[in-house]
């Protein structure tokens, strides 16, 4: 009787060792995932701000003066996507533009946003002003 005793409280250990290892893994798994989508979300809005910046220029019709330029971990910060493991593997963002020409006043604009081995593109049509 007490053998059986001790084999189903050993069961009941068991099962709940696996189980707590069970549910730390999966929110590492999460944790992992949410953050590759941080990095997504930030690579969008870093593109969001060059297709804005390019707007601009194009509204002055000055596109000539569109530059590329690189996002880090301070950027993460301020869009408040900072990674704990950031310190560990610092991420850079590549931007890269590429404009164009459509007609005389209409330029096609693509925007590249490139972060470890990801890379997500983002094209609009954009109108020059009438230089006057």
């Amino acid at each position: 009787m007490n053998q059986r005793g001790f084999m189903l409280l050993s069961t009941v250990f068991l099962t709940l060792i696996l189980s707590f290892t069970a549910i730390m893994a999966l929110q590492a798994m999460t944790r992992v995932q949410n953050g590759d989508q941080s990095l997504k979300l930030h690579a969008i809005n870093l593109a969001n701000e060059q297709l804005a910046m390019v707007e601009s220029l194009a509204a002055q019709n000055n596109l000539s003066a569109v530059k590329n330029f690189n996002g880090d971990n301070a950027d993460l910060k301020s869009y408040g996507l900072y990674n704990v493991n950031a310190d560990k593997t610092p991420v850079e963002f590549q931007v890269t533009t590429h404009i164009d020409a459509v007609t005389e006043n209409l330029r096609e604009v693509e925007v590249t946003v490139t972060w470890n081995d990801a890379e997500i593109k983002f094209k609009k049509l954009v109108r020059i002003a009438d230089g006057e």
